[in-house]
């Protein structure tokens, strides 16, 4: 876990004097990222508040956030706690229920970011996560935005943990007796992520044991290159206002690669994507 600080200072994902909302669901990856970023705190002088949301999926939800409640009152971690309904989204917009969840929950931190309530996000993705998102981007068919994987700094959000196995988290909580819940909706193979971490991806490493590390460092020459032809594009020549976004016609001509690249700046800028 040592790793975390080397990326915080390395991608400088965390100045001093900000104030940094962590995103805590009770399960053991947050609660470790939490019990870590308060340990560094004061060394390098930002501060923290957790932001907890209850999706109303499961009955057992509330208790997780009661539990996360409950931790910080304890240790005097200052709290946000929110409930959505995911189910009733994703059934009203037809969507699958990871898909609406995790649009609840980012509409609740985008809100908070804007109010600049924090000033940034700390999500606790790691590397497995990794692994996982870069295999699904690739079986969704994908470009190689999407081959690149999660970033460790996007918008306000930021990852300290992307470098750091399951088995050091693990290791970890146990090592400072760090109390967290179980989500048994993690072994409900009906989830796409679920599939591949209980099914598919062991099955890979029976075979290709280096499989996550090689995986990974595909993403990051797909991300490499997904950069490079970005740099060479004029994005600004896009006109966009808060509704709207107009691309030249004469852009068109363009090399494919670079018409997708600018009509996907526009969806981006319209929040379509």
């Amino acid at each position: 876990m040592n790793n975390i600080l080397k990326t915080i200072q390395s991608k400088k994902l965390i100045n001093a004097g900000e104030k940094i909302g962590v995103a805590v669901s009770g399960g053991i990856d947050s609660m470790c990222l939490l019990h870590y970023l308060e340990h560094i705190k004061q060394d390098l002088g930002f501060e923290i508040l957790v932001i907890n949301i209850d999706h109303s999926i499961r009955e057992s939800s509330k208790h997780d956030t009661d539990f996360v409640k409950s931790y910080c009152k304890l240790h005097n971690i200052n709290y946000h706690s929110f409930k959505v309904d995911a189910l009733g989204y994703s059934k009203q917009n037809k969507l699958t229920l990871e898909e609406g969840a995790r649009i609840c929950r980012y509409n609740v931190f985008d809100s908070l970011l804007k109010k600049g309530i924090v000033d940034k996000i700390a999500i606790a993705h790691h590397k497995q996560d990794q692994v996982e998102t870069i295999l699904l981007n690739i079986i969704r068919g994908c470009g190689l935005k999407g081959a690149g994987g999660i970033e460790y700094v996007s918008g306000g959000y930021i990852r300290p943990m992307l470098d750091i196995d399951k088995s050091e988290i693990i290791a970890y909580a146990s090592e400072n007796d760090i109390d967290f819940v179980e989500d048994e909706t993690n072994y409900d193979t009906n989830f796409s992520r679920n599939f591949l971490r209980q099914q598919v991806i062991p099955q890979i490493k029976t075979h290709w044991n280096n499989f996550e590390n090689n995986l990974i460092s595909f993403s990051k020459l797909c991300k490499q290159d997904d950069d490079y032809i970005n740099s060479t594009i004029s994005f600004e020549n896009l006109l966009m206002d808060e509704t709207v976004v107009r691309i030249p016609l004469t852009m068109f001509v363009l090399n494919d690669s670079i018409v997708s690249r600018l009509v996907r700046k526009g969806l981006e800028h319209l929040k379509a994507l």
